[in-house]
């Protein structure tokens, strides 16, 4: 069974909406086609639901039940999960580790996202550092504020990673780049500087529950310290 967005296939999508809530598509098998809506967003979502379908129906599952299931799953941890606490902008939490994946899931909030997107971005030591300039380049470019900070500095001096990064970013975009070393700390500011229909990306760790700074590893959840800050300041966002 083969699938993808090409007419083509044997299971295939067009896409009729994606907003940041949510995303609809018509999902075909066959001769027979169905609107699929799903709560979890991003193009590669998409990817994932049509595999999805073709591995159902190739186990002689029909369509009908497969679009249940799939719109039954509310959210993926740390895959473009969203987080709601009332405020008035989008805040999304993606692992996003490569530059392939960063660069697919900013052009998706360009896409769907009608205020700034501001991104908190880092990257691991003691790894791929060939990709770091990249990394920078990319979300240098697609966010309009762009905080870097640590991930998993591991055994590496975190100020060459993030001096690694910033070579990559080009001169007109280093306006909209700042640093904070302490995750935490960036996290609350990008939440802070964040308007009405702006959008908050958090990206690189996903649902990890720790960092990894030298030998140690503290516990850090990034959508754990987003949700605490967002209730925290909850009256800023109530009429």
């Amino acid at each position: 069974v083969t699938f993808g967005l090409d007419g083509s296939a044997d299971v295939s999508a067009m896409v009729l909406e994606q907003l940041p809530s949510e995303q609809t598509i018509l999902l075909t098998a066959g001769s027979e086609t169905l609107p699929l809506r799903t709560q979890i967003v991003g193009n590669h979502h998409i990817e994932n639901c049509l595999a999805a379908a073709a591995m159902g129906i190739a186990m002689g599952i029909d369509l009908p039940t497969i679009v249940r299931g799939i719109e039954s799953v509310e959210m993926i941890p740390g895959r473009m999960e969203r987080l709601e606490c009332g405020q008035p902008f989008s805040v999304f939490v993606d692992a996003a580790r490569t530059p392939e994946e960063l660069r697919e899931t900013l052009h998706f909030l360009r896409e769907v996202v009608d205020g700034r997107i501001l991104t908190v971005f880092g990257v691991s030591g003691n790894r791929q550092r060939a990709r770091r300039p990249m990394m920078g380049d990319i979300a240098s470019k697609l966010s309009s504020r762009l905080i870097l900070t640590d991930m998993n500095p591991g055994s590496e001096e975190p100020e060459r990673i993030v001096q690694e990064v910033l070579s990559g970013v080009q001169p007109r975009c280093m306006k909209r780049v700042e640093i904070c070393h302490d995750r935490k700390k960036a996290i609350h500011q990008a939440l802070a500087m964040a308007e009405p229909g702006d959008c908050v990306l958090i990206a690189g760790k996903g649902n990890e529950k720790f960092q990894l700074i030298g030998k140690e590893t503290p516990r850090h959840d990034d959508r754990e310290i987003a949700r605490r800050w967002l209730f925290r300041n909850a009256e800023r966002y109530m009429d």
